[in-house]
């Protein structure tokens, strides 16, 4: 008869941890329920590293040019045939290379990232929908 194996539990900081993790995942649903883990990180990049290009999230994300198309459809005003953009990312043009489209966050998108760090140091306990500009 084998012992039957149990999972170690979180400590209690663990799981205040986890508590506000998805605190802030919760935070980027508010905006829209069916976002994914790659828009979350794509914004989550942008609002590092603001004019980052495409193509350097794609090679970070090992993305396909088409899946970071949509994504990037969703994140920016384009949106596609069904459904507006998000709004949370915007393009410059490149003054150096016409080609290139540096990424940075919208207000709207500046507004969401704040709030959801604020959740993971423990603060806003509420999820608020993030206006659109």
């Amino acid at each position: 008869m084998s012992a039957i194996k149990t999972t170690p539990r979180l400590s209690p900081t663990d799981r205040a941890q986890a508590e506000r993790l998805a605190s802030a995942l919760q935070r980027f649903r508010s905006v829209d329920p069916k976002v994914t883990v790659e828009e979350v990180l794509t914004l989550l990049m942008v609002a590092a590293q603001p004019g980052i290009i495409q193509r350097d999230i794609g090679e970070t994300l090992e993305l396909k040019s088409g899946s970071l198309s949509r994504i990037m459809g969703r994140l920016t005003r384009r949106g596609d045939r069904e459904t507006p953009g998000l709004e949370l990312i915007h393009t410059v043009e490149d003054t150096q290379d016409w080609r290139q489209k540096l990424l940075h966050l919208t207000n709207g998108g500046n507004r969401l990232v704040a709030d959801a760090l604020r959740d993971l140091e423990g603060g806003s306990p509420h999820v608020t929908p993030v206006e659109r500009e």
